[in-house]
């Protein structure tokens, strides 16, 4: 991983999970940049999918406003087969 994506990285990490800056994130991406996240489950409050920087703005402002336990996934143990 060159310098440039490790910095990247890290600032995406910091304005995401550490600060949970919305205008910092969305700053990260292009006008029309897209933020996917294919393994978050069906019908979980964090977007699978935002499409332009605004909306990566608002989605991602709209989930951290949630109180924390509205935010978290339920962690559970898989059922065995």
């Amino acid at each position: 991983m060159s310098a440039i994506s490790r910095e990247i990285f890290g600032r995406y990490l910091h304005a995401g999970a550490l600060s949970h800056d919305a205008d910092a994130l969305a700053e990260l991406f292009t006008e029309d940049g897209v933020l996917e996240a294919p393994l978050v489950p069906a019908g979980h409050p964090y977007p699978r999918r935002l499409v332009g920087r605004e909306a990566i703005r608002a989605g991602i402002a709209e989930y951290h406003r949630r109180p924390p336990g509205a935010r978290n996934p339920t962690v559970g143990r898989s059922e065995e087969r």
